[in-house]
């Protein structure tokens, strides 16, 4: 399975691939980029089309997903 992220603010993108997963969730993708930015997950929301999705949304073969990063200030 291949997905593409664009990440914001930065407006870089990553291919990530996924070999042997027939059932990808945004919990999968969001555990994985984490990782790889050095970013807790819950520092980062992701979006398909303009629509938030949750955890346990599906990710599907050539999505594009957008990667925001978002922080709180107190």
């Amino acid at each position: 399975m291949k997905v593409k992220l664009i990440i914001i603010p930065d407006k870089s993108s990553k291919v990530l691939l996924f070999e042997k997963k027939e059932k990808l969730r945004a919990l999968d993708i969001l555990k994985t980029i984490s990782k790889e930015l050095g970013l807790p997950s819950s520092s980062l929301v992701l979006t398909r089309r303009g629509e938030v999705l949750a955890d346990d949304d599906f990710i599907y073969d050539g999505d594009v997903i957008e990667v925001l990063k978002v922080f709180s200030g107190g």
